[in-house]
């Protein structure tokens, strides 16, 4: 039972403290892959849709080329999917990027 009671605990931890908002421009503190940082982003914005543009804005720090192949990549895996003009996370998506947050709050 405190084993779940952890892992609650986990999953619970704020995308705030991990997804900083500037407006127009998010941006991941914690120090991630490119399509880890992409999923994350993408929580932060669950539902919504977000642009390719907006995914290579909130990712500046990365070479254009490096975010363009990790979005291509994750879209082959069917962790997100093209919509209008955007991504969105799938299921699966959803749920590769509450482990990645679960896994950050036990750093």
């Amino acid at each position: 039972m405190e084993e779940a009671g952890q892992l609650v605990q986990k999953i619970m931890t704020p995308i705030g403290t991990i997804v900083e908002d500037f407006g127009g421009k998010r941006i991941v503190l914690a120090d991630l892959t490119t399509p880890n940082e992409i999923l994350v982003l993408l929580h932060a914005n669950h539902p919504d849709i977000v642009s390719r543009d907006q995914i290579i804005h909130s990712l500046d720090r990365k070479k254009r080329n490096t975010v363009t192949t990790a979005i291509r990549t994750l879209w082959t895996k069917k962790l997100i999917e093209n919509v209008s003009d955007g991504f969105q996370l799938t299921r699966l998506g959803l749920a590769e990027a509450i482990r990645i947050i679960a896994d950050l709050a036990t750093r």
